[in-house]
């Protein structure tokens, strides 16, 4: 049985992976790892199948190369998508499907889960929507296709035929992450994926899915529910020190909603990478109040080079709308605890949430320079469907924008507007927020400070240039 994994060619290089989503054109050179099809791989070869797979943006493949490679025929193709690409990515399918009629057709990723009726009833080329968490449903659903049994009706799918939409059960979260088997790698290209912050070439490591918090415009939930389960750490440890590192690898990303949500985890985490001897760089997400002095300083010593905090906004009032559930105070303690323990913070800031104004985002600008993080981003709110904020910004007649490609959570235009602001005022406000924080001698100085080789400039320098380009002019 021919598989087919595919993260399809992106005219701008496209995140796709779970919550992320975005524009990678002003991160050239910095690519994703693709986590969610290589754990589909993995679990489909545990079973006995031998699937390809295809990093079309990685790669940096085009439409015609592709389907030059799906011309041999496969029974079934696996694609990731998003929101952001959810046009080209349906282009791409329709195009799969002339040149291989008998080619069965899934896609998955949190757009779908949320519109899959939609979806599927404007796209009959697309037979079979995976909703949700992908591995159980992709295995059921290559099982059905080469026993020759009823492939329209696996427990977890939308799909279609002549016509015809079948809307079936939902399948169950999976509670054991340690059950599953670690994500084939070997499936990737692996030399392809470099961070711009660990500064060399890296792979993501899943600690946990699922989360508890009710931020009103995250699609967290969609993807991998609202109750957090995590892997144990030593299933965690033995995948990096018996796979990853084995394999070459020198830096992580570790994959989690809030990676530091649960403090034991984390706590015997480190406490294994230091007992193990295990030499890599590492990064990995956090969030205000989820940490602590002797934690960081743990994390720091096994290997953390950078955590990242979603921020927000640096208005209380605003913070509450979007049922961030962390204070000012708060947040200005986790940030001076991470930069004091010698570790690198990246925050990330919204424009556009429901009550701002000028005022409100001066306010968060000049929050974001009192907490002076090593890396900052302001991002337009984006109204993802699925999310309560889409509900919300829909019922006033907020959103000025469906075109699919502008939704981008780290991208350069909103596509709402507020009360006060119009969506021309507040991409105007992005852009002085970047000028203002960035163009800066000193912290153009404290950059150059941290690079430590030539090849580490050039990459630095492309990215920055690129970043700023489309952000801040």
């Amino acid at each position: 049985m021919k598989i087919l994994l595919l993260n399809p060619p992106s005219e701008t290089l496209t995140a796709r992976e779970g919550r992320c989503q975005n524009p990678g054109d002003w991160w050239k050179g910095f690519n994703y790892p693709q986590l969610s099809l290589a754990c589909i791989g993995g679990i489909l070869e545990q079973s006995g199948f031998k699937p390809k797979l295809i990093d079309g943006v990685a790669t940096g493949m085009s439409v015609d190369e592709l389907l030059n490679i799906v011309s041999v025929g496969y029974d079934i193709i696996i694609m990731n998508t998003s929101t952001v690409s959810i046009d080209s990515d349906m282009e791409t399918i329709k195009k799969i499907k002339i040149m291989s009629p008998a080619t069965i057709i899934a896609a998955f990723g949190t757009h779908l889960t949320v519109l899959h009726n939609e979806i599927l009833k404007s796209n009959p080329a697309l037979d079979v929507v995976i909703r949700g968490e992908p591995e159980m449903t992709a295995l059921e659903l290559c099982q059905a296709i080469r026993d020759s049994k009823n492939f329209l009706k696996v427990k977890g799918t939308s799909a279609q035929k002549d016509s015809k939409i079948y809307v079936n059960k939902t399948r169950e979260w999976i509670e054991d992450l340690d059950s599953l088997p670690w994500p084939a790698r070997h499936l990737l290209p692996n030399n392809l994926y470099y961070d711009f912050y660990l500064n060399r070439r890296h792979t993501l490591v899943q600690t946990a899915r699922g989360c508890p918090f009710q931020c009103i415009f995250c699609v967290a939930r969609i993807y991998y529910g609202d109750q957090s389960r995590f892997r144990s750490p030593k299933s965690v440890l033995d995948e990096i020190e018996f796979e990853v590192v084995k394999n070459g690898f020198k830096a992580v990303t570790f994959w989690a909603d809030t990676f530091t949500l649960k403090r034991d985890f984390v706590m015997e985490l480190c406490k294994g990478l230091i007992d193990r001897k295990i030499d890599i760089k590492w990064f990995a997400n956090s969030r205000a109040g989820t940490i602590d002095m002797e934690m960081l300083k743990l994390m720091k010593k096994s290997g953390c080079v950078g955590l990242s905090i979603g921020i927000e906004s640096g208005v209380q009032e605003l913070l509450d709308v979007a049922k961030k559930g962390t204070t000012i105070p708060m947040i200005r303690d986790s940030v001076r605890m991470i930069k004091d323990s010698g570790i690198n913070v990246i925050t990330s800031f919204l424009c556009g949430l429901p009550g701002e104004t000028k005022e409100t985002f001066k306010k968060t600008v000049d929050f974001a320079k009192e907490l002076n993080p090593d890396f900052a981003t302001f991002n337009p709110l984006i109204p993802y469907p699925g999310t309560e904020l889409y509900d919300i910004v829909n019922g006033k007649n907020m959103i000025t924008s469906t075109e699919w490609n502008k939704y981008a959570c780290g991208g350069y235009t909103s596509v709402l507007r507020t009360e006060e602001l119009s969506t021309e005022e507040l991409n105007k406000l992005i852009r002085n927020a970047y000028r203002s924080f960035y163009l800066k001698p000193s912290y153009v100085f404290s950059v150059l400070k941290k690079i430590k080789s030539p090849e580490q400039f050039f990459r630095w320098f492309v990215a920055g240039a690129n970043f700023l380009k489309h952000n801040a002019f």
